[in-house]
């Protein structure tokens, strides 16, 4: 159950920093459900070094106190840690579908001069069709614009290939009005939530005052 409890609140505490990294949210993620799934597995397997653990523990604990056998209790105990762990895994999988972890990559290119530049056509009309209100040509128009300006900045040493590009977006009081419309849903859009026992929207707003 430590194991368990610890998976999830490292995920929970990584996805609620002001500073975290978006490229390494879904590896996160993925890494938490293949724990999580480990760990229901080892639920099912009396050889399973988390079975004769539990076994041993309650053999040691409870055993003589409630005159239980530590096989009959320890497979009730496990069923039970298997079907929440399963629990959990559907809980990610139904709060962090492929729409959010498409839109938590793309907006993982607002992290960097160097990685904005590198967004694809295919990637922003992707991200377009989720949200009917934005126009995917202009946008790509303001982002050739955009992308021509900074590369003259980025040469020239003004800005920084790690600096997030983000901020001057914003603050651009003459043109890029499409952009700009994208780059304030991408900070508010709630994509999951910062824990999984949690109802708390988690999204790039907070990020912003990092930017600035």
């Amino acid at each position: 159950m430590n194991e368990l409890l610890s998976a999830l609140s490292y995920l929970s505490n990584t996805l609620q920093k002001r500073n975290l990294n978006l490229a390494n949210v879904i590896p996160l993620i993925t890494t938490t459900k293949l724990h999580l799934n480990d760990i229901a597995n080892q639920c099912v397997n009396t050889n399973s070094n988390l079975y004769i653990k539990i076994q041993n523990e309650i053999l040691d604990k409870f055993g003589s106190e409630m005159h239980l056998t530590a096989d009959e209790d320890t497979k009730t105990t496990l069923k039970q840690m298997k079907e929440y762990c399963e629990s959990l895994i559907r809980e990610i999988d139904n709060r962090i579908n492929d729409k959010s972890i498409n839109i938590m990559k793309f907006a993982s290119h607002f992290e960097s001069f160097l990685s904005f530049i590198g967004i694809q056509d295919t990637e922003l009309k992707t991200i377009c069709g989720y949200f009917p209100m934005l126009n995917a040509e202009a946008i790509l128009a303001d982002m050739k614009s955009f992308n021509f300006f900074i590369k003259s900045m980025l040469d020239s040493g003004i800005y920084k290939v790690h600096e997030s590009p983000l901020i001057k977006i914003m603050e651009a009081d003459i043109g890029y009005n499409e952009l700009q419309q994208l780059c304030e849903i991408l900070l508010v859009i709630p994509v999951t939530t910062a824990s999984v026992e949690s109802r708390a929207p988690y999204s790039t707003c907070t990020r912003l005052h990092v930017f600035t």
